[in-house]
């Protein structure tokens, strides 16, 4: 496993290669196959008509963005049955490069959307998550601080209630701080696939407990 990286570190070596022409939509391009591929061969080939459900639940930041490309790439198997849920307002989406993946996302038919912007909506989350079979999140990235807003605490404590499914972060587990892997409240999983490098929070003891096994995935950067 590579060394441990702070936000900042991982941040610089994000500039080193935009500076060598790995753009940040090819970075999240990577991350999001990679998540996508990750699944795709852990899970067995069911046999006959019988679909794998996959709930892909997704912030407003990069993370978002990783994830809503990894449900494109899932939607190339014809195994799995897809869905998006948003948790925020599109108009939220504040990075350029997920906004790009969430339109292509909205335009692809078998892909089911669900937004879910205010806190009345959550019955629509539980529908989603209640018979699937893995999950994927990113609600929040490595930019995250402090304690969830009360719409995505609500979300992330119906991902940790929800059992028998297995959960896969994206980059680190949605509600815990990068750097130090200190949490309120975040994302209980069984998989973290960090990008690049393990994050140095992520070494807490404490945190290890949230992030199930650690993978990492290679996004491009050839350093």
């Amino acid at each position: 496993m590579r060394s441990p990286l702070s936000v900042e570190q991982m941040r610089a070596l994000e500039e080193k290669g935009q500076m060598l022409g790995v753009t940040k939509l090819m970075m999240m391009e990577n991350a999001g196959s990679s998540i996508a591929n990750y699944l795709n061969a852990t899970f067995p080939i069911i046999r006959g008509k019988r679909l794998q459900k996959v709930a892909i639940i997704g912030g407003t930041g990069n993370n978002g963005g990783d994830v809503f490309v990894a449900a494109r790439h899932l939607a190339y198997w014809r195994q799995y049955s897809v869905s998006v849920v948003l948790i925020g307002s599109e108009e939220d989406i504040h990075v350029e490069e997920a906004m790009v993946n969430w339109n292509i996302v909205s335009r692809v038919p078998k892909i089911r959307k669900v937004i879910i912007d205010r806190e009345e909506k959550l019955n629509l989350l539980e529908d989603e998550i209640s018979n699937a079979s893995a999950m994927i999140i990113g609600i929040f990235g490595t930019g995250f601080r402090g304690r969830p807003r009360d719409l995505q605490l609500a979300a992330i404590k119906l991902i940790n209630d929800c059992k028998g499914v297995l959960k896969i972060s994206a980059d680190i587990p949605s509600g815990m701080e990068a750097d130090s892997g200190t949490c309120d409240f975040c994302v209980e999983s069984d998989v973290t696939i960090t990008m690049h490098g393990p994050k140095k929070g992520m070494l807490n003891p404490e945190a290890q407990k949230k992030t199930g096994k650690v993978i990492e995935a290679n996004i491009g950067l050839p350093f």
